[in-house]
């Protein structure tokens, strides 16, 4: 996954991005978390080494979603989302 021209949230340094991912089937109601890449320090255009297997299901609706964080000391900063659906 790569990210373009992500928004730098701190003040005196760029954002440091991690990407969490989660997965919904079917009817379910909400998401699940499937995993979380590293954090990539001081970069507004990160490469993400982590990989990521998700079970496919022919006919069967699997929602994935990315949710984008900036990493601080003490907080998740939410920098932005991607849904998509496999199907």
């Amino acid at each position: 996954m790569s990210c373009r021209d992500l928004a730098d949230l701190d003040t005196f340094s760029k954002s440091d991005p991690i990407v969490h991912v989660y997965l919904k089937e079917g009817n379910a109601k909400d998401y699940s978390l499937k995993g979380k890449t590293e954090t990539i320090n001081n970069n507004l255009n990160p490469d993400f080494t982590k990989n990521f297997t998700l079970s496919y299901y022919f006919e069967k609706q699997q929602h994935v979603k990315f949710e984008v964080y900036d990493v601080d000391a003490t907080e998740l900063e939410h920098i932005g989302s991607c849904e998509v659906t496999l199907a």
